[in-house]
């Protein structure tokens, strides 16, 4: 084996340990950053290996799927809410020195200008010393024009006063005239009042008049009222004197004809004895005959009577076996109705009795299944609860990392800008403001 020169690739085919590429397996890393090459070690093996070329291709291929997945891991680490405010804070610094010597510059730039400001205001005050000279003059010129100006606004004053008297003079000549009229208006009204009043009072007057009339007209009147009815009262007393008389010669016409009427009976009574007594016998014999006639009469009724009880008491039977019979026939018809309605109601209640069996077991299958339920329920909640224990560490674990790389990704950033010869304060203030809000 040691003879064999056969090669593989470049490299023996036998285990050899001369040199540092016989022991180790060379893999290339690109990053952002760089591109590197690794040296593995390879494992300690008792014979030789061949590896055929497809292998060895899968092998590259899984390397490399390593290294892009690392890459991914690494910008999944760089994209973290941390990282962006860290990488925020740090623009914000820069931005902050950026805006520190932008203001130095202003100024800067400010205190230039203040200087030619200066050196302008004091060559126009040079300048308006040479011009003033030139505006004496112009001043003079200006005030006698002034001057005019005021005599022409006085003498417009003058006339706007004048008309102003005038217009003050019509106003009050016109507000004499108005006082007059309405003078000569309230004296019209004071004579139309007088009118008015002594109206009222003729009114007044003539209506007492009138209320003096009408009482003594309405005196008049019931004393006329009250003559009349003495007249009539007296009337009446008269009237009712000769009615008294009237009935009582009446009255005594009346006994005079009752006493000749009794007397002319007495003498009749005497002549009819006799004849009173046969009378009397021809009326016995009339009463008995009537009295015969009454008793047939009534036994012919009591005949009619006894009869027509007997018939009522046939159709009274009758009737009575009539109502039974139907009596009878309710009675069989109801407790049929009776029967029918009981085996109905019998029916029914097996019915509902069935009915109430099958939902208690519906019921008590729906309780088992409730049961049942409840019970994986709390199963699945207690696995649940576990799963979301062991995810609770897992992701603590996963947080715990990630706070770490976070941080070196900061520590770094850090250096960064001290490399970039940022000052030291910002970069102090910087770095408390991350560890402040980590």
């Amino acid at each position: 084996a040691e003879d064999c020169e056969a090669k593989f690739n470049g490299r023996s085919i036998h285990l050899k340990r001369g040199k540092s590429a016989d022991r180790n397996d060379i893999y290339r890393v690109i990053s952002q950053e760089n591109v590197r090459d690794l040296l593995v070690p390879i494992p300690l093996n008792a014979h030789p290996s061949i590896f055929r070329v497809k292998d060895i291709e899968r092998l590259k291929t899984a390397g490399n799927e390593y290294s892009r997945q690392e890459q991914l891991a690494k910008v999944q680490e760089y994209e973290t809410e941390e990282i962006q405010r860290a990488n925020r804070l740090i623009l914000a610094t820069k931005c902050h020195v950026i805006r520190n010597a932008q203001i130095a510059e202003k100024y800067e730039i400010e205190r230039e200008i203040r200087e030619e400001d200066n050196r302008l205001d004091k060559m126009m005050l040079e300048e308006r010393e040479k011009a003033l000279q030139l505006v004496d003059i112009t001043e003079m010129k200006q005030k006698i024009q002034n001057a005019k100006i005021a005599e022409e606004l006085k003498l417009q004053r003058h006339q706007r006063e004048l008309a102003k008297l005038l217009e003050a003079e019509r106003i009050e000549d016109e507000a004499k005239k108005i006082a007059k009229a309405i003078t000569a208006t309230n004296v019209e009204m004071d004579e139309q009042e007088r009118q008015r009043k002594k109206e009222k009072q003729k009114i007044k007057m003539e209506l007492e008049q009138f209320k003096q009339l009408s009482e003594h007209f309405k005196s008049k009147a019931f004393e006329e009222q009250r003559i009349a009815d003495m007249k009539a009262q007296e009337y009446m007393r008269g009237k009712q004197a000769r009615d008294k008389a009237i009935i009582r010669e009446r009255q005594l016409k009346l006994e005079q004809q009752q006493r000749e009427a009794d007397a002319l009976l007495k003498l009749q009574t005497k002549l009819l004895e006799t004849k009173n007594e046969r009378e009397e016998m021809c009326l016995r014999r009339n009463q008995e005959e009537k009295e015969r006639e009454f008793r047939r009469k009534e036994k012919e009724a009591a005949i009619k009577k006894k009869a027509l009880e007997k018939d009522l008491e046939i159709v009274r039977a009758t009737q009575l076996k009539e109502h039974q019979k139907a009596k009878a026939i309710e009675m069989t018809r109801d407790k049929i109705e009776f029967d029918i309605a009981l085996a109905k109601l019998m029916a029914e209640e097996a019915k509902e009795k069935e009915k109430q069996e099958k939902l208690l077991k519906e019921q008590e299958k729906y309780r088992a299944e409730i049961i049942n339920q409840m019970k994986q329920k709390e199963f699945q909640k207690r696995e649940k609860q576990r799963l979301e224990r062991i995810e609770f560490m897992n992701e603590q674990e996963k947080e715990k990392e990630r706070i770490k790389n976070i941080q070196m990704i900061i520590k770094s950033k850090i250096d960064g800008m001290r490399d970039a010869k940022i000052p030291e304060k910002f970069v102090r203030g910087c770095e408390r403001q991350l560890q402040t809000t980590s």
